[in-house]
């Protein structure tokens, strides 16, 4: 039958070993054939959520609310009066319930000194006020911190205290104090008429806390906000294991905010009364001396009356000091107030001078600056460190707005100075006409004048504090409590059961299918028919399924099996490629070790031999030996001795227990096999067998490995290149391409191995045989025997394996089909 050269390029591969092609339902066969990946994940991920939503530390959280009067209601309690400032800036209060202080004087009031906890089985709980006992620890003594003690107790007396952190273990009576170079308390029965049995079985331990630590704690956990943004309320949220500790601690701290706002105002209503008070201590004294005076005078005189000329000049007078009284208090005060400012007193806790009914609104403009400035810094000062940058140009902005400050208060004192001169130069002209006074009235005069000036500066001064009480008396604070955390309205956090197993489940599905798609990704290996023919011209011969029996030669022990069919279907495409030719040699090579060249050059002798053809099968992998271990025979002859001369034909070719079937093995391993395969015995070797036998076949090493099947491929009718599905990488396309573009190779075809349906997109190895260890030799391609030459080790087909060839029947019917 005449044939054309090319037709092997269309020959089908054999239905009963199909390849797989990249369809949409790879994929899914990804996930079938990898189900156990899932089935372990899920599990392990299932139990993981288990265990932790049994050990986290449940978590609660409590609220309140408050009101807070802002900037857009200013308070003034009366007019004229106005050193109480403008109401909160909501930000600002937002900072100050964050800031360190506030929660560290919160925490000095509540009782969490100590912390209780029970032993669990899966976790510990906080006690808090439900704890059996009460530790009273002694503040003169430094505790302490987080080291945990554990209590025991026996009976409604005694208790076991052991610690394994500092070898403790002693029985005390409940009172008795306990002290050592790190503690010194006494531990108390919290109610000891509620004595409970179930105290005897439970584990108790307990630990100091430090009071800085906590405070951090609790400053950084607690979160502030705004209930809407029109309008100034906060919303004060926190979260702990204990809600009735964690609301004890919201109610605290809007507590002391309260009080220290209070605080706050009075403190500024005390200072200018105590300044008022400072003020009219020498004004009553000089008022005393003036009416005793006065009262002398009107005794011994009988009240004389002033002349229209003295009554004149003693209203000019009295104006004048009442203008002078009035600067003097102007002057005392401004002199204050440098003092304050130069001593680095904050400009928000001084006397403001509409206090002392000082009208300079340049001054008070000057204040309101810098009261501006130290506020936004205050804001500020809660933020991050990276708002230092900021706050260094705030520093420089107070101390310019300071130092104007300063400037305008001396020009002030300076003003007045010059006032107080003019006014007492007036006084002196005014003085030196009463002297023309007859010398009763002009001594009465001045008696007045002393008397009424002082008079003045006493009822102004008193006018201001009677002022300043009463604000005092009737200071309100800036804040309401809409709504007290309660324990009862505590909302459960965490951990969220229903999430946390989803979330686990969910990571168990994507962490193997993720592993399964990178792997997949990764990998450089065939895979199938179409990986090979999208990268070659060489035309697919044949495939060969996987072999699961014990033999290595399946097509003479199974003849009816789906591997046997295989070889069959390539025996027929390799008589296409033999036609016509009078030469009948086949080359079996592969690119590396373990692709199963030797299984596939021992079986296409056997199929061949099974056709009655006399079929001898040449082992030329002189390195490493390997056909007389699957025959049972000896390998001390062979085509070593031969090819040296040692022994004859008839001694080296030997039959087999297949008809038809004869071998001529390697023989020992010779020192030099390249030169011994490129001899010219080895070349006249070929040309008697030839005539002798009907086919040939020849078992060559990898050729990427050492250079022997290249030394007679020329001598070969077909050179047959075994490529092994998911195990020959890319590479070794690339590698055959060259080989035979640089016509090395002629007539030569691919023949897949190890095809396995159940595996086409996976992982596997094939069948029952392997070479121990390796050459070092390559053609730049990468390959060497270190990836395992003749490491062929037999795969057993287990319980799992043979689900998932269940599970993917349909798919080798739909390609069969």
């Amino acid at each position: 039958m005449q044939t054309n050269e090319k037709a092997p390029q269309n020959i089908a591969i054999p239905e009963q070993a199909p390849l797989a092609s990249f369809d949409y339902k790879k994929y899914l066969f990804l996930l079938v054939a990898n189900w156990y990946l899932f089935v372990i994940a899920g599990l392990i991920a299932y139990v993981y959520a288990y265990f932790q939503n049994k050990y986290e530390v449940p978590i609660y959280a409590v609220h309140s609310t408050l009101l807070v009067k802002s900037d857009d209601n200013p308070e003034n309690y009366l007019e004229g009066l106005n050193f109480f400032r403008k109401g909160k800036n909501i930000e600002n209060e937002k900072g100050v319930f964050k800031s360190y202080f506030l929660n560290n004087m919160a925490l000095k009031e509540l009782d969490f000194d100590v912390s209780y906890f029970v032993r669990g089985r899966f976790r510990d709980s906080e006690l808090y006020k439900n704890s059996p006992i009460v530790v009273e620890l002694d503040t003169a003594v430094n505790q302490a911190k987080y080291l945990a003690l554990n209590i025991t107790i026996l009976n409604e007396r005694e208790y076991k205290l052991q610690s394994k952190f500092i070898n403790l273990d002693k029985v005390l009576n409940f009172g008795e104090n306990y002290k050592d170079e790190r503690f010194n308390f006494t531990i108390r029965l919290r109610n000891p008429e509620n004595f409970q049995r179930k105290f005897l079985v439970e584990n108790y331990y307990f630990f100091v806390n430090d009071l800085h630590s906590l405070t951090n704690q609790y400053s950084g956990k607690l979160k502030v906000d705004m209930y809407s943004r029109e309008g100034s309320i906060l919303w004060l949220w926190l979260e702990g294991a204990v809600p009735a500790k964690e609301a004890d601690y919201l109610n605290k701290i809007i507590d002391v905010y309260t009080r220290q706002g209070l605080a706050e105002k009075s403190e500024i209503a005390i200072k200018t009364i105590k300044f008022i008070d400072d003020q009219l201590e020498g004004v009553t004294d000089s008022l005393q001396v003036a009416a005793d005076s006065l009262e002398d005078f009107q005794l011994k005189n009988n009240a004389v009356d002033l002349s229209r000329r003295g009554d004149l000049l003693y209203s000019r007078l009295e104006a004048l000091d009442a203008e002078r009284a009035l600067k003097g208090v102007n002057n005392r005060y401004y002199r204050y107030l440098l003092s304050e400012i130069e001593r680095g007193t904050d400009v928000i806790d001084v006397i403001l001078p509409s206090v002392m009914g000082v009208q300079d609104p340049v001054l008070s403009g000057h204040m309101q600056k810098l009261f501006e400035l130290i506020e936004k810094r205050h804001m500020k000062a809660f933020g991050v460190k990276s708002e230092i940058p900021s706050l260094a140009k705030l520093d420089y902005a107070i101390d310019k707005a300071r130092n104007a400050l300063v400037k305008s208060i001396k020009n002030n004192i300076s003003a007045i100075n010059e006032s107080e001169s003019q006014i007492r130069a007036e006084i002196l002209t005014i003085q030196g006409q009463i002297q023309h006074l007859p010398a009763t009235e002009r001594e009465m005069l001045n008696i007045k004048r002393k008397y009424d000036f002082n008079d003045q500066i006493y009822t102004y001064l008193l006018q201001k504090r009677t002022e300043a009480g009463i604000t005092k008396a009737s200071t309100n604070a800036d804040t309401k409590v809409l709504d007290k955390a309660r324990s009862k309205n505590a909302r459960y956090v965490s951990p969220n059961v229903g999430k946390n197993r989803n979330k686990a489940m969910m990571i168990g599905l994507l962490v193997p299918l993720v592993f399964v798609f990178i792997r997949e990704f990764l990998n450089n290996k065939i895979r199938n028919r179409a990986d090979i023919e999208s990268s070659t011209q060489i035309p697919v011969i044949g495939a060969v399924g996987h072999n699961s029996k014990l033999s290595n030669i399946p097509v003479f022990e199974k003849p009816k099996s789906v591997i046997a069919e295989s070889f069959r279907s390539l025996r027929t495409n390799i008589q296409y490629l033999l036609a016509n030719q009078e030469r009948k040699i086949i080359n079996v090579t592969s690119t590396i070790s373990g692709e199963g060249k030797t299984f596939c050059a021992i079986n296409i002798a056997t199929i061949i031999a099974m056709s009655q053809k006399k079929t001898l099968l040449v082992g030329l992998d002189l390195r490493k030996p390997k056909i007389h271990l699957d025959f049972d025979m000896d390998n001390t002859v062979g085509m070593s001795t031969y090819l040296i001369g040692k022994t004859t034909l008839e001694e080296t070719i030997v039959p087999t227990f297949i008809d038809n079937l004869y071998l001529a093995l390697a023989g020992p391993v010779p020192p030099n096999p390249a030169e011994l395969i490129d001899s010219k015995k080895m070349s006249d070797f070929l040309e008697i067998v030839n005539q002798e036998f009907d086919y040939v076949i020849i078992d060559m090493p990898p050729v990427a490995i050492v250079t022997d099947a290249l030394l007679i491929s020329k001598q070969a009718s077909v050179n047959i290149y075994v490529m092994r599905q998911n195990y020959t990488t890319n590479q070794a396309v690339k590698l055959v391409n060259d080989l035979h573009g640089n016509d090395k190779f002629n007539n030569i075809g691919i023949l897949v191995n190890d095809v396995q349906a159940s595996r086409s997109y996976g992982y596997g190895y094939g069948y029952g045989y392997g070479y121990g260890y390796g050459y070092g030799y390559g053609y730049g391609y990468g390959f060497s025997y270190g990836q395992g030459y003749y490491e062929e080790d037999a795969e057993k087909v287990g319980f799992f394996k043979q689900i998932v060839q269940m599970l993917t029947f349909w798919k080798k019917k739909d390609k069969t089909a």
